[in-house]
């Protein structure tokens, strides 16, 4: 039962990247591999000693978990590593973040499949 879910998890994610995904390059240092991911949003509020100190929307990406391979391997998202997507004819360089729900710069769906990581614009290319 647990593979036929992962399975119907993984078909959706493929279908939603044909519909909606684009070609990204992610980059962490000089390794870069090509993946298709889909385009979300997050916006969140930073604290500081209770008080609000400011609020953030940032671009997030979902991807394949799977798909997450550098040169030197399979790889888990870090904060730092970079997302280069085309925009029109720019390509903006966005940021892995540490702004997810848990402190982190990514998380997983409950199948532990889709991949969202939390970015923010930083660059241009």
């Amino acid at each position: 039962m647990r593979e036929s879910f992962r399975r119907a998890v993984r078909g959706m994610a493929r279908t939603a990247q044909r519909n909606r995904g684009e070609k990204v390059t992610y980059r962490r240092g000089e390794q870069a591999v090509e993946i298709d991911a889909t385009r979300g949003a997050s916006e969140w509020t930073s604290e500081e000693d209770g008080a609000v100190a400011e609020n953030w929307k940032g671009q997030d990406f979902l991807f394949l978990g799977e798909d997450l391979v550098l040169p030197s391997g399979r790889a888990t998202p870090a904060a730092g590593d970079q997302i280069w997507a085309l925009e029109g004819e720019t390509t903006v360089v966005y940021e892995l973040v540490n702004a997810g729900p848990d402190g982190r710069c990514y998380s997983y769906d409950v199948s532990g499949q889709l991949c969202r990581v939390f970015t923010q614009e930083i660059d241009t290319a």
